[in-house]
């Protein structure tokens, strides 16, 4: 009802400011008078919606642009990686907020003769090292492929909450990397993959409560 008055008001106006629209309002019954009116009310506010509509998709493309140019550097990382023997098709690139590049990477597990040295957590350690922290929760990661769960582990620790990826585990299992038995092994299946029993735990856990007692950082 509020909206309806609200309406009527502004259609009172309209007339008192337009002389002919005077004119009819004498001629014709007010009630026919306010649905002329209110029609031509609701194709204006109908088009000032279809307006905002079309500036949200425009924004959207232009993000999305974004979004492929640091995806494009990821791919590139991941190609130039091959063609240089350092590890396989894998590249990534972490950015900040504003869209600055902080640090790119790309796969480097044979030339380091390293089995963690995975695209992302060469980016990450870059990144890091570079910021000088080991947060990175304001930062955004573009990686070429799904992170296998090495990567994923080594995201979430960083604090990265944004991450885009191009390929899937499925496009890397495809190829020959074996993603899927880590996967297979967390949901509680291939458990004969590698033998992991505990053992002197009461001698371990002097570390956890010296780090404990000294208040060391949680991070």
């Amino acid at each position: 009802m509020q909206i309806l008055n609200k309406n009527i008001v502004t259609i009172i106006n309209i007339c008192r400011n337009n002389r002919i629209l005077s004119k009819i309002i004498h001629k014709t019954p007010i009630l026919i008078y306010i649905l002329i009116i209110w029609k031509q009310i609701n194709l204006v506010t109908n088009k000032q919606k279809y307006d905002i509509k079309i500036m949200k998709t425009s924004t959207k493309r232009k993000e999305r642009k974004i979004m492929n140019k640091f995806m494009k550097i990821a791919k590139e990382r991941s190609i130039n990686g091959c063609r240089n023997h350092e590890g396989g098709p894998f590249g990534a690139v972490i950015v900040d907020k504003e869209g600055n590049v902080i640090a790119e990477g790309n796969n480097r597990v044979l030339c380091d003769l390293d089995p963690t040295a995975h695209a992302e957590v060469t980016t990450i350690r870059e990144a890091c090292k570079k910021l000088r922290t080991y947060d990175l929760s304001n930062y955004i990661l573009y990686t070429s492929c799904e992170p296998c769960p090495m990567c994923l582990s080594a995201i979430i620790w960083s604090n990265i909450k944004e991450v885009y990826y191009g390929c899937t585990k499925e496009d890397a299992g495809n190829i020959g990397f074996r993603d899927d038995i880590i996967y297979k092994y967390l949901e509680g299946k291939n458990k004969d993959l590698i033998n992991l029993k505990q053992m002197d735990r009461d001698e371990c856990i002097e570390a956890f409560n010296e780090y404990s007692k000294n208040n060391g950082t949680i991070y």
